[in-house]
């Protein structure tokens, strides 16, 4: 079974391919959200904040599914 390379929970699927890692739907979520806040502002502390934001809705969307 395949494994999120930043949270190492089992994935469902394939999960979500970057250039480095594969992630789960969660991680995946805040690698958008932290690529979109830094490519908003050019800020390191926006795009943190972004992340986080993306990471936290995600993880009430996965809550829902279950």
């Amino acid at each position: 079974m395949k494994r999120c390379d930043q949270c190492k929970k089992t994935l469902r699927g394939a999960g979500h391919k970057t250039a480095l890692r594969t992630l789960c739907d969660v991680c995946y979520a805040e690698y958008r959200g932290v690529v979109g806040g830094y490519m908003g502002s050019g800020n390191v502390g926006t795009a943190l904040f972004t992340g986080g934001l993306f990471r936290r809705r995600a993880e009430r969307e996965a809550k829902k599914k279950r």
